[in-house]
C-alpha cells in the first residue's frame, strides 16, 4: 500500500508529463485519474476490461493510458531508483545482498534454464531437458 505523501510525489513528478487539457468537446482525464489507474493496474494484474468498471474509464482509454504512464513513471525515476552499478564492487554488493535476502542462486538457475529454453533451437531440446533435471 502507498502512503499519501508517496503519491502525491509521485504525482507532483509526473504531472507534467500526464496531465492534458479540457477541451470544448470533453473534459479531459486528469493526472491523479491517470496515475490511479495505472498503479491499479500495476498492483493487481487486472485486465483492462476488468479495470473499465473500477476506473470508469473506457478499455480504449485505458490501453493508452497505462503504458503511457508507465513510461512517463520509468523516465521520471530512474535517475533517482534505477542506478546501474559502474563497478566490479558495485555488482559484487548487488550479488551479495541478493544472496543474503533470499535464495538468488536458485532462482538464477531457474532463469538460465528458462532462458535456454526460450533461445536455443529445436535440436536442442534434450539440452534444456538435461538442464531441468539438474535443477529439480
Amino acid at each position: 500500500m502507498m502512503d499519501t505523501e508517496t503519491y502525491n510525489h509521485l504525482l507532483k513528478s509526473v504531472n507534467p508529463y500526464i496531465e492534458r487539457q479540457n477541451t470544448c468537446m470533453r473534459k479531459a482525464i486528469s493526472a491523479h485519474e491517470r496515475l490511479s489507474a495505472t498503479l491499479r493496474f500495476l498492483a493487481t494484474g487486472r485486465s483492462y476490461k476488468d479495470l473499465e468498471f473500477t476506473t470508469i474509464m473506457s478499455k480504449q482509454s485505458l490501453s493508452e493510458i497505462i503504458p503511457e504512464t508507465c513510461d512517463v513513471i520509468y523516465r521520471v525515476l530512474k535517475k533517482d531508483f534505477l542506478k546501474f552499478p559502474k563497478s566490479e564492487q558495485e555488482w559484487l554488493q548487488i550479488a551479495a545482498d541478493f544472496e543474503k535476502n533470499g535464495n538468488f542462486r536458485i532462482v538464477w538457475v531457474g532463469l538460465l534454464a528458462s532462458i535456454s529454453e526460450l533461445f536455443l533451437p529445436r535440436e536442442a531440446d534434450h539440452i534444456t531437458l538435461t538442464t531441468k533435471r539438474r535443477i529439480a
